[in-house]
């Protein structure tokens, strides 16, 4: 009888030490669930801002654009080369201001314009040639926090005072 009572015994203690490892192993694999799904949605909003931060360098280029059908003089060759403009839309209508301004309270847009130089056949030369007055290099620049860093999405192209205003 007593070999009964203490067989009994030592198979309570194996379901405990059963239990416990059990126990561990479930809680190690809901550890890794959730640690697979914040890696997930740290990537998925990664991805989020990136793609509008590309969407808000389009805008920029494109209100450019609109600045320079309106007037060329007035919204384009008046600004100063090689500093960063921000735009505003406001009325119904871009504007250019030197404000530093966010969007949606994370994304910081900025515009710069720089002189394009012309070789004696007409075509853009990165150093010597001639200014050429009626074309500017365009630059737009999103930037956001990421982390403990700054990314950033750039688009540049050159404009061209096709309307002669």
């Amino acid at each position: 009888m007593c070999m009964r009572r203490l067989f009994y015994k030592s198979i309570k203690g194996v379901t405990l030490v059963e239990a416990l490892i059990a126990t561990s192993i479930i809680m190690a694999f809901l550890v890794a669930i959730v640690s697979v799904h914040n890696t997930y949605l740290s990537s998925s909003f990664s991805d989020l801002f990136e793609v509008k931060a590309t969407y808000l360098a389009e805008e920029g280029m494109e209100a450019v654009k609109g600045l320079r059908d309106t007037s060329w003089t007035n919204n384009i060759a008046s600004q100063t080369n090689d500093i960063p403009y921000y735009l505003v839309f406001s009325n119904g209508a871009w504007t250019l201001t030197t404000t530093p301004l966010l969007i949606d309270s994370k994304f910081s847009r900025n515009v710069t314009f720089s002189v394009v130089n012309r070789n004696a056949s007409s075509d853009i030369v990165t150093s010597g040639g001639i200014s050429d007055s009626n074309t500017r290099k365009v630059t737009v620049v999103v930037s956001w926090p990421l982390g403990g860093t700054t990314a950033t999405r750039s688009i540049e192209t050159y404009i061209t005072n096709i309307f002669s205003n």
